[in-house]
């Protein structure tokens, strides 16, 4: 049994919270990786196994005990994903440390209600020893994580490392064949939109601000629907790429 336990997918948010609970919290957490059978379990474990060196984390434990693929959305979402995440955590440590940002709490399974019960309803399972659940990141969204990130001197070219994609795509380039982050999905935005006003450049299958998820991700931005300051971020993001309106404009 760990002290402290990070859901880690190898994803740059979890990456980086690896990062910020060792290198601000005074933490050393064991990375635990749940394979839920899902889409991209593939491409997060590759991600994984090329972040580790770097990371030199004091324990990793993966296990395919929990398989949600039934469950999975075409959208890549799994309902209650952090509920089923957290429970498995709880087999592993006592306090369990699930990624989510500032403006992405929207969702019941990311608010700080949600993290609060968890952690009540499994210090009550576990017969009244304390579980905490909890994100380092209230008061941080994507981009400042990765600002962060970079400030701290930290390895730039193990950040792009992490795994960010619900559908990868396999490209030829210079006579050979790689993988490449789709660019299409909500995922691959956010990132982009993270990396790109840090000053990161990465390569995509399509340019993630030429798409229909772009605009989507505009029209969002521009009636407020995240929240003042991630809409700020995506609507720089997009005016630095002369875009400034929707189609329907």
């Amino acid at each position: 049994m760990h002290d402290d336990i990070l859901l880690y997918s190898g994803g740059l948010d979890s990456y980086i919270g690896y990062w910020y609970l060792k290198e601000e919290l005074g933490l050393d957490p064991a990375l635990l990786y749940v394979n839920l059978g899902h889409k991209y379990a593939i491409q997060e474990r590759q991600a994984i196994h090329r972040t580790l060196d770097y990371m030199n984390p004091k324990a990793f434990i993966e296990t395919t005990d929990l398989n949600l693929s039934n469950f999975e959305r075409e959208d890549a979402f799994i309902p209650n994903r952090n509920a089923f995440l957290a429970q498995m955590g709880a087999l592993y440590g006592k306090n369990i440390w699930i990624v989510t940002q500032k403006g992405e709490t929207n969702l019941p399974d990311r608010n700080k209600t949600f993290y609060t019960k968890m952690g009540e309803l499994l210090s009550f399972l576990n017969e009244g020893t304390p579980v905490k659940v909890d994100t380092p990141f209230w008061d941080l969204n994507k981009k400042e994580m990765v600002k962060w990130y970079v400030e701290k001197g930290l390895d730039i070219e193990e950040l792009k490392k992490t795994h960010s994609c619900y559908q990868p795509k396999e490209t030829h380039f210079f006579g050979g064949t790689v993988i490449l982050f789709c660019g299409n999905c909500g995922a691959c935005f956010r990132r982009w939109t993270a990396m790109s006003l840090n000053g990161i450049a990465e390569l995509y299958a399509v340019n993630p601000w030429e798409t229909d998820t772009a605009q989507e991700y505009l029209y969002r931005g521009k009636t407020g629907f995240y929240g003042e300051a991630r809409d700020t971020d995506i609507l720089e993001a997009l005016e630095r790429k002369g875009i400034v309106a929707y189609d329907n404009d």
